[in-house]
Protein backbone atom coordinates (compact mmCIF):
# COMPACT_ATOMS: atom_id res chain seq x y z
CA UNK A 1 0.00 0.00 0.00
CA UNK A 2 1.23 3.49 -0.78
CA UNK A 3 -0.04 4.98 2.50
CA UNK A 4 0.46 3.79 6.09
CA UNK A 5 -2.92 5.14 7.22
CA UNK A 6 -6.40 3.79 6.46
CA UNK A 7 -9.55 5.87 6.74
CA UNK A 8 -12.16 3.71 8.52
CA UNK A 9 -14.84 6.29 7.75
CA UNK A 10 -14.19 6.05 4.01
CA UNK A 11 -14.16 2.24 4.15
CA UNK A 12 -17.48 2.28 6.01
CA UNK A 13 -18.96 4.64 3.41
CA UNK A 14 -17.90 2.22 0.67
CA UNK A 15 -19.62 -0.76 2.32
CA UNK A 16 -16.51 -2.41 3.83
CA UNK A 17 -16.65 -3.89 7.34
CA UNK A 18 -13.67 -3.84 9.70
CA UNK A 19 -13.24 -6.11 12.71
CA UNK A 20 -10.55 -6.14 15.41
CA UNK A 21 -9.90 -8.94 17.90
CA UNK A 22 -7.26 -10.51 20.12
CA UNK A 23 -5.79 -12.54 17.27
CA UNK A 24 -5.81 -9.84 14.60
CA UNK A 25 -7.95 -7.71 12.31
CA UNK A 26 -9.48 -7.85 8.84
CA UNK A 27 -11.28 -5.73 6.26
CA UNK A 28 -14.03 -7.47 4.27
CA UNK A 29 -16.83 -6.72 1.86
CA UNK A 30 -19.51 -9.36 1.87
CA UNK A 31 -17.80 -12.74 1.76
CA UNK A 32 -14.55 -11.32 0.31
CA UNK A 33 -11.66 -10.57 2.73
CA UNK A 34 -9.74 -7.63 1.29
CA UNK A 35 -6.99 -7.24 3.91
CA UNK A 36 -6.00 -8.85 7.20
CA UNK A 37 -3.16 -9.07 9.70
CA UNK A 38 -2.16 -10.28 13.19
CA UNK A 39 -1.93 -8.31 16.42
CA UNK A 40 1.67 -7.84 17.54
CA UNK A 41 2.00 -6.26 20.94
CA UNK A 42 -0.22 -3.20 20.93
CA UNK A 43 -0.26 -2.82 17.15
CA UNK A 44 -2.34 -4.38 14.39
CA UNK A 45 -0.13 -5.14 11.39
CA UNK A 46 -0.91 -5.81 7.75
CA UNK A 47 0.39 -9.06 6.32
CA UNK A 48 -2.04 -9.83 3.48
CA UNK A 49 -3.65 -7.55 0.92
CA UNK A 50 -5.85 -9.42 -1.55
CA UNK A 51 -5.63 -8.37 -5.18
CA UNK A 52 -3.05 -6.92 -7.55
CA UNK A 53 -3.73 -3.32 -6.63
CA UNK A 54 -3.96 -1.75 -3.19
CA UNK A 55 -7.11 -0.98 -1.28
CA UNK A 56 -6.94 2.70 -2.15
CA UNK A 57 -7.09 1.81 -5.83
CA UNK A 58 -10.12 -0.42 -5.25
CA UNK A 59 -11.89 2.37 -3.39
CA UNK A 60 -11.01 4.85 -6.12
CA UNK A 61 -12.44 2.57 -8.82
CA UNK A 62 -15.68 2.06 -6.89
CA UNK A 63 -16.04 5.83 -6.58
CA UNK A 64 -15.50 6.35 -10.29
CA UNK A 65 -18.20 8.06 -12.35
CA UNK A 66 -17.21 5.86 -15.30
CA UNK A 67 -17.79 2.73 -13.22
CA UNK A 68 -21.27 3.86 -12.16
CA UNK A 69 -21.96 4.92 -15.74
CA UNK A 70 -21.45 1.30 -16.82
CA UNK A 71 -23.24 -0.24 -13.84
CA UNK A 72 -26.31 1.77 -14.83
CA UNK A 73 -26.25 0.57 -18.43
CA UNK A 74 -24.37 3.58 -19.88
CA UNK A 75 -26.66 6.18 -18.36
CA UNK A 76 -26.30 9.75 -19.56
CA UNK A 77 -24.35 12.27 -17.49
CA UNK A 78 -27.57 14.20 -16.83
CA UNK A 79 -29.30 11.16 -15.37
CA UNK A 80 -26.24 10.20 -13.33
CA UNK A 81 -26.09 13.70 -11.87
CA UNK A 82 -29.69 13.38 -10.64
CA UNK A 83 -28.81 10.13 -8.84
CA UNK A 84 -25.71 11.74 -7.31
CA UNK A 85 -27.78 14.68 -6.06
CA UNK A 86 -30.14 12.17 -4.42
CA UNK A 87 -27.16 10.31 -2.84
CA UNK A 88 -28.18 7.07 -4.56
CA UNK A 89 -24.68 6.15 -5.84
CA UNK A 90 -22.62 5.25 -2.73
CA UNK A 91 -19.25 6.98 -2.67
CA UNK A 92 -19.70 8.94 -5.91
CA UNK A 93 -18.99 12.59 -5.14
CA UNK A 94 -18.39 14.20 -8.53
CA UNK A 95 -18.93 13.58 -12.24
CA UNK A 96 -16.18 13.53 -14.83
CA UNK A 97 -17.26 11.13 -17.58
CA UNK A 98 -14.95 10.30 -20.46
CA UNK A 99 -16.42 9.86 -23.93
CA UNK A 100 -16.59 6.12 -24.64
CA UNK A 101 -17.05 4.70 -28.13
CA UNK A 102 -19.45 2.07 -26.76
CA UNK A 103 -21.80 4.86 -25.67
CA UNK A 104 -21.74 6.39 -29.17
CA UNK A 105 -22.17 3.03 -30.93
CA UNK A 106 -25.32 2.40 -28.94
CA UNK A 107 -26.87 5.87 -28.79
CA UNK A 108 -25.93 8.07 -31.74
CA UNK A 109 -29.04 9.19 -33.59
CA UNK A 110 -30.25 11.78 -36.04
CA UNK A 111 -31.27 15.23 -34.85
CA UNK A 112 -34.85 14.91 -33.65
CA UNK A 113 -37.86 16.88 -34.81
CA UNK A 114 -40.13 18.68 -32.39
CA UNK A 115 -42.83 16.40 -31.03
CA UNK A 116 -46.13 17.09 -29.39
CA UNK A 117 -46.66 16.61 -25.70
CA UNK A 118 -48.48 13.77 -23.98
CA UNK A 119 -50.61 14.23 -20.85
CA UNK A 120 -49.34 11.60 -18.47
CA UNK A 121 -51.90 9.71 -16.41
CA UNK A 122 -51.93 10.27 -12.66
CA UNK A 123 -52.65 6.72 -11.48
CA UNK A 124 -50.75 3.52 -12.21
CA UNK A 125 -52.42 1.03 -14.59
CA UNK A 126 -54.80 3.72 -15.82
CA UNK A 127 -53.09 3.37 -19.20
CA UNK A 128 -50.51 0.83 -20.40
CA UNK A 129 -48.65 1.11 -23.72
CA UNK A 130 -47.50 -1.99 -25.57
CA UNK A 131 -45.28 -2.64 -28.57
CA UNK A 132 -43.66 -5.64 -30.27
CA UNK A 133 -40.02 -5.28 -31.37
CA UNK A 134 -38.58 -7.56 -34.04
CA UNK A 135 -37.76 -9.53 -36.04
CA UNK A 136 -34.18 -9.63 -34.63
CA UNK A 137 -31.91 -11.31 -37.18
CA UNK A 138 -29.86 -13.06 -34.44
CA UNK A 139 -31.72 -15.51 -32.23
CA UNK A 140 -31.16 -15.19 -28.49
CA UNK A 141 -29.77 -17.94 -26.27
CA UNK A 142 -33.34 -19.07 -25.68
CA UNK A 143 -34.27 -18.91 -29.36
CA UNK A 144 -36.19 -15.59 -29.18
CA UNK A 145 -36.50 -13.33 -32.21
CA UNK A 146 -38.91 -10.74 -30.74
CA UNK A 147 -39.72 -9.05 -27.47
CA UNK A 148 -42.89 -7.30 -26.31
CA UNK A 149 -42.89 -4.35 -23.93
CA UNK A 150 -45.54 -2.96 -21.57
CA UNK A 151 -45.11 0.58 -20.21
CA UNK A 152 -47.23 2.01 -17.42
CA UNK A 153 -48.09 5.58 -18.40
CA UNK A 154 -48.17 7.05 -14.89
CA UNK A 155 -44.86 5.65 -13.61
CA UNK A 156 -43.16 4.88 -16.95
CA UNK A 157 -42.06 1.54 -15.58
CA UNK A 158 -41.34 -0.93 -18.37
CA UNK A 159 -41.61 -4.73 -18.59
CA UNK A 160 -40.06 -6.73 -21.43
CA UNK A 161 -40.70 -10.35 -22.43
CA UNK A 162 -38.57 -12.11 -25.10
CA UNK A 163 -40.55 -14.48 -27.36
CA UNK A 164 -39.98 -16.75 -30.32
CA UNK A 165 -43.14 -15.79 -32.22
CA UNK A 166 -45.57 -12.87 -32.22
CA UNK A 167 -48.39 -15.29 -31.44
CA UNK A 168 -47.09 -15.47 -27.85
CA UNK A 169 -48.21 -11.88 -27.12
CA UNK A 170 -51.66 -12.89 -25.83
CA UNK A 171 -50.28 -15.47 -23.39
CA UNK A 172 -47.66 -13.02 -22.15
CA UNK A 173 -50.25 -10.26 -21.69
CA UNK A 174 -52.37 -12.56 -19.52
CA UNK A 175 -49.34 -13.24 -17.34
CA UNK A 176 -48.49 -9.52 -17.15
CA UNK A 177 -52.10 -8.54 -16.38
CA UNK A 178 -52.42 -10.88 -13.40
CA UNK A 179 -48.99 -9.95 -11.99
CA UNK A 180 -49.38 -6.15 -12.02
CA UNK A 181 -52.93 -6.16 -10.65
CA UNK A 182 -51.94 -8.40 -7.75
CA UNK A 183 -48.88 -6.26 -7.02
CA UNK A 184 -50.76 -2.95 -6.97
CA UNK A 185 -54.29 -4.00 -5.98
CA UNK A 186 -55.50 -1.83 -8.85
CA UNK A 187 -57.23 -2.64 -12.12
CA UNK A 188 -55.72 -2.21 -15.56
CA UNK A 189 -58.11 0.14 -17.33
CA UNK A 190 -56.77 0.77 -20.85
CA UNK A 191 -54.23 -0.78 -23.24
CA UNK A 192 -52.75 1.35 -26.03
CA UNK A 193 -51.54 -0.70 -28.99
CA UNK A 194 -50.81 -0.47 -32.69
CA UNK A 195 -52.69 -2.37 -35.38
CA UNK A 196 -50.53 -5.48 -35.26
CA UNK A 197 -52.39 -8.72 -35.78
CA UNK A 198 -50.97 -10.14 -32.54
CA UNK A 199 -53.21 -7.71 -30.61
CA UNK A 200 -56.33 -8.16 -32.75
CA UNK A 201 -57.08 -11.86 -32.40
CA UNK A 202 -60.55 -12.93 -31.25
CA UNK A 203 -59.16 -14.53 -28.08
CA UNK A 204 -57.36 -11.29 -27.17
CA UNK A 205 -60.54 -9.28 -27.82
CA UNK A 206 -62.68 -11.62 -25.69
CA UNK A 207 -60.17 -11.44 -22.83
CA UNK A 208 -60.20 -7.62 -22.82
CA UNK A 209 -64.01 -7.56 -22.88
CA UNK A 210 -64.23 -10.04 -20.01
CA UNK A 211 -62.05 -7.89 -17.74
CA UNK A 212 -63.34 -4.52 -18.96
CA UNK A 213 -60.02 -3.40 -20.42
CA UNK A 214 -60.41 -0.64 -22.96
CA UNK A 215 -58.05 -0.48 -25.91
CA UNK A 216 -56.75 2.41 -27.96
CA UNK A 217 -55.43 1.78 -31.45
CA UNK A 218 -53.18 3.99 -33.50
CA UNK A 219 -54.24 5.11 -36.95
CA UNK A 220 -52.71 2.76 -39.57
CA UNK A 221 -49.38 4.07 -40.83
CA UNK A 222 -48.86 6.44 -37.87
CA UNK A 223 -46.75 4.63 -35.23
CA UNK A 224 -45.94 8.07 -33.78
CA UNK A 225 -49.32 7.95 -32.01
CA UNK A 226 -47.88 5.22 -29.81
CA UNK A 227 -44.86 7.42 -29.16
CA UNK A 228 -44.31 6.37 -25.54
CA UNK A 229 -43.80 2.73 -26.55
CA UNK A 230 -41.78 3.69 -29.64
CA UNK A 231 -39.37 5.88 -27.65
CA UNK A 232 -39.05 3.30 -24.90
CA UNK A 233 -38.01 0.63 -27.40
CA UNK A 234 -35.45 3.03 -28.86
CA UNK A 235 -34.07 3.64 -25.36
CA UNK A 236 -33.91 -0.09 -24.62
CA UNK A 237 -32.05 -0.87 -27.84
CA UNK A 238 -29.62 2.01 -27.31
CA UNK A 239 -28.66 0.51 -23.96
CA UNK A 240 -28.48 -3.00 -25.42
CA UNK A 241 -26.11 -1.92 -28.19
CA UNK A 242 -23.90 -0.04 -25.73
CA UNK A 243 -23.82 -2.94 -23.28
CA UNK A 244 -22.98 -5.54 -25.92
CA UNK A 245 -20.33 -3.31 -27.49
CA UNK A 246 -18.75 -2.59 -24.11
CA UNK A 247 -18.86 -6.21 -22.93
CA UNK A 248 -17.62 -7.90 -26.08
CA UNK A 249 -20.32 -10.58 -25.78
CA UNK A 250 -21.82 -12.25 -28.84
CA UNK A 251 -25.04 -10.78 -30.23
CA UNK A 252 -27.05 -13.83 -29.19
CA UNK A 253 -26.93 -12.42 -25.64
CA UNK A 254 -29.26 -9.60 -26.74
CA UNK A 255 -32.31 -10.89 -24.82
CA UNK A 256 -30.37 -10.93 -21.53
CA UNK A 257 -29.15 -7.41 -22.32
CA UNK A 258 -32.78 -6.31 -22.97
CA UNK A 259 -33.93 -7.57 -19.57
CA UNK A 260 -31.01 -5.88 -17.80
CA UNK A 261 -31.60 -2.65 -19.73
CA UNK A 262 -35.25 -2.56 -18.59
CA UNK A 263 -34.20 -3.22 -14.99
CA UNK A 264 -31.82 -0.23 -15.17
CA UNK A 265 -34.26 2.03 -17.05
CA UNK A 266 -36.75 1.49 -14.22
CA UNK A 267 -34.07 2.77 -11.84
CA UNK A 268 -33.00 5.75 -13.95
CA UNK A 269 -34.34 9.32 -13.77
CA UNK A 270 -36.49 10.31 -16.74
CA UNK A 271 -37.59 13.66 -18.11
CA UNK A 272 -41.09 12.24 -18.57
CA UNK A 273 -41.35 12.24 -14.75
CA UNK A 274 -39.48 15.54 -14.28
CA UNK A 275 -36.41 13.68 -13.03
CA UNK A 276 -38.23 11.13 -10.88
CA UNK A 277 -37.44 7.40 -11.06
CA UNK A 278 -40.03 4.96 -12.49
CA UNK A 279 -39.53 2.24 -9.88
CA UNK A 280 -39.92 4.72 -7.03
CA UNK A 281 -43.12 6.10 -8.55
CA UNK A 282 -44.46 2.56 -9.09
CA UNK A 283 -43.65 1.24 -5.59
CA UNK A 284 -43.54 4.49 -3.56
CA UNK A 285 -40.36 3.12 -1.96
CA UNK A 286 -36.78 4.36 -1.89
CA UNK A 287 -34.29 2.41 -3.97
CA UNK A 288 -30.89 0.91 -3.18
CA UNK A 289 -28.18 0.86 -5.88
CA UNK A 290 -25.40 -0.88 -3.97
CA UNK A 291 -26.06 -4.23 -5.70
CA UNK A 292 -25.55 -2.91 -9.25
CA UNK A 293 -22.64 -4.38 -11.22
CA UNK A 294 -21.12 -3.93 -14.69
CA UNK A 295 -22.80 -6.07 -17.33
CA UNK A 296 -20.56 -9.07 -18.19
CA UNK A 297 -18.10 -8.63 -15.31
CA UNK A 298 -16.56 -11.71 -13.66
CA UNK A 299 -18.72 -13.41 -11.03
CA UNK A 300 -17.61 -16.18 -8.67
CA UNK A 301 -20.64 -18.27 -7.72
CA UNK A 302 -20.72 -20.39 -4.58
CA UNK A 303 -21.27 -24.11 -5.22
CA UNK A 304 -23.55 -25.70 -2.58
CA UNK A 305 -21.94 -28.55 -0.65
CA UNK A 306 -24.49 -31.05 -1.97
CA UNK A 307 -23.18 -30.35 -5.50
CA UNK A 308 -19.48 -30.89 -4.78
CA UNK A 309 -17.09 -33.26 -3.07
CA UNK A 310 -14.73 -32.32 -0.27
CA UNK A 311 -11.86 -31.72 -2.72
CA UNK A 312 -13.82 -29.74 -5.29
CA UNK A 313 -13.63 -25.96 -5.60
CA UNK A 314 -16.23 -24.08 -3.59
CA UNK A 315 -16.92 -21.57 -6.36
CA UNK A 316 -16.97 -21.37 -10.14
CA UNK A 317 -16.27 -18.45 -12.45
CA UNK A 318 -19.29 -17.16 -14.39
CA UNK A 319 -20.31 -14.04 -16.31
CA UNK A 320 -22.77 -11.56 -14.83
CA UNK A 321 -25.77 -10.94 -17.12
CA UNK A 322 -28.46 -9.29 -15.02
CA UNK A 323 -30.83 -9.18 -12.10
CA UNK A 324 -33.86 -11.00 -10.77
CA UNK A 325 -36.58 -8.90 -9.16
CA UNK A 326 -35.93 -10.55 -5.81
CA UNK A 327 -33.36 -8.85 -3.59
CA UNK A 328 -29.73 -9.55 -4.54
CA UNK A 329 -30.46 -12.46 -6.89
CA UNK A 330 -28.45 -12.43 -10.10
CA UNK A 331 -28.59 -13.96 -13.58
CA UNK A 332 -25.23 -15.50 -14.55
CA UNK A 333 -23.81 -17.37 -17.51
CA UNK A 334 -21.83 -20.56 -16.95
CA UNK A 335 -19.33 -20.58 -19.87
CA UNK A 336 -18.39 -24.23 -19.22
CA UNK A 337 -21.87 -25.78 -19.18
CA UNK A 338 -23.30 -23.07 -21.48
CA UNK A 339 -26.37 -22.35 -19.38
CA UNK A 340 -27.88 -19.51 -17.35
CA UNK A 341 -28.02 -19.92 -13.59
CA UNK A 342 -29.49 -17.87 -10.75
CA UNK A 343 -27.72 -17.26 -7.47
CA UNK A 344 -27.43 -14.76 -4.62
CA UNK A 345 -24.13 -16.14 -3.26
CA UNK A 346 -21.86 -14.29 -5.66
CA UNK A 347 -18.57 -12.40 -5.40
CA UNK A 348 -17.98 -9.96 -8.26
CA UNK A 349 -14.74 -8.81 -9.83
CA UNK A 350 -15.47 -5.59 -11.70
CA UNK A 351 -11.88 -4.33 -11.53
CA UNK A 352 -10.50 -6.42 -14.40
CA UNK A 353 -13.21 -5.29 -16.81
CA UNK A 354 -12.95 -1.71 -15.59
CA UNK A 355 -9.18 -1.74 -16.15
CA UNK A 356 -9.67 -3.21 -19.63
CA UNK A 357 -12.12 -0.47 -20.58
CA UNK A 358 -9.88 2.28 -19.21
CA UNK A 359 -6.91 0.63 -20.94
CA UNK A 360 -8.73 0.70 -24.28
CA UNK A 361 -9.45 4.39 -23.75
CA UNK A 362 -5.81 5.16 -22.92
CA UNK A 363 -4.57 3.23 -25.97
CA UNK A 364 -7.00 5.15 -28.16
CA UNK A 365 -5.70 8.44 -26.72
CA UNK A 366 -2.09 7.42 -27.50
CA UNK A 367 -3.04 6.44 -31.06
CA UNK A 368 -4.89 9.72 -31.56
CA UNK A 369 -1.87 11.71 -30.33
CA UNK A 370 0.45 9.73 -32.62
CA UNK A 371 -1.80 10.29 -35.64
CA UNK A 372 -2.01 13.98 -34.80
CA UNK A 373 1.80 14.22 -34.68
CA UNK A 374 2.06 12.40 -38.00
CA UNK A 375 -0.36 14.87 -39.56
CA UNK A 376 1.86 17.77 -38.40
CA UNK A 377 5.03 16.35 -40.01
CA UNK A 378 5.62 18.09 -43.39
CA UNK A 379 5.81 15.64 -46.30
CA UNK A 380 9.24 14.94 -47.80
CA UNK A 381 9.44 16.18 -51.40
CA UNK A 382 12.11 14.46 -53.50
CA UNK A 383 12.26 14.43 -57.25
CA UNK A 384 13.84 11.67 -59.33
CA UNK A 385 17.15 13.55 -59.74
CA UNK A 386 17.58 13.99 -55.96
CA UNK A 387 16.84 10.31 -55.39
CA UNK A 388 19.39 9.26 -58.03
CA UNK A 389 22.10 11.55 -56.55
CA UNK A 390 21.39 10.13 -53.09
CA UNK A 391 21.79 6.53 -54.37
CA UNK A 392 25.06 7.34 -56.22
CA UNK A 393 26.53 9.01 -53.13
CA UNK A 394 25.58 5.96 -51.03
CA UNK A 395 27.32 3.59 -53.49
CA UNK A 396 30.46 5.76 -53.48
CA UNK A 397 30.56 5.82 -49.67
CA UNK A 398 30.11 2.04 -49.51
CA UNK A 399 33.00 1.53 -51.99
CA UNK A 400 35.36 3.77 -50.02
CA UNK A 401 34.48 1.96 -46.83
CA UNK A 402 35.17 -1.47 -48.39
CA UNK A 403 38.53 -0.27 -49.82
CA UNK A 404 39.61 0.99 -46.39
CA UNK A 405 38.75 -2.31 -44.75
CA UNK A 406 40.76 -4.22 -47.44
CA UNK A 407 43.90 -2.04 -46.89
CA UNK A 408 43.73 -2.62 -43.13
CA UNK A 409 43.46 -6.40 -43.67
CA UNK A 410 46.58 -6.44 -45.98
CA UNK A 411 48.65 -4.53 -43.43
CA UNK A 412 47.72 -7.01 -40.69
CA UNK A 413 48.74 -10.01 -42.88
CA UNK A 414 52.23 -8.63 -43.88
CA UNK A 415 55.16 -9.48 -41.47
CA UNK A 416 57.15 -6.68 -39.83
CA UNK A 417 60.35 -7.38 -41.93
CA UNK A 418 58.52 -7.73 -45.27
CA UNK A 419 59.72 -5.34 -48.01
CA UNK A 420 57.31 -2.54 -48.81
Amino acid sequence: MRMSLISMVQLDDEGYSTSFGKRGWKISKGALVVAKGPKIGTLYTLTTLIGKSDLAAVTKEENSADLWHKRLGHMSEKGLKILVDKNLCPGLKSLNLDLFEHFIYGRQRRVSFLRGGHDRKKNVLELVHSYVFGHVNVKSLGGASYFVTFIDDASRKVWAYPMKNKSEVFRIFQKFHVAVERETNKLLKCLKIDNGGEYCSNSFKEYRNRFGIKHEKTVPGTPQQNGVAERMNHTIMEKVRSMLSNSGLEKNFWAEAVMTACYLINRSPTTALDGDIPEEVWTSKNLNYSHLKIFRCEAFVHIPKENRTKLDDKSMKCIFLGYVDEDSVYHLWDPVKHKIIRSRDVIFNESEMFKRIVGELEVKKVIDRFEEQQDNIPPIQENEQQIQQHEEQQVENDGQQEEGILQESIQEIQPDNAPP
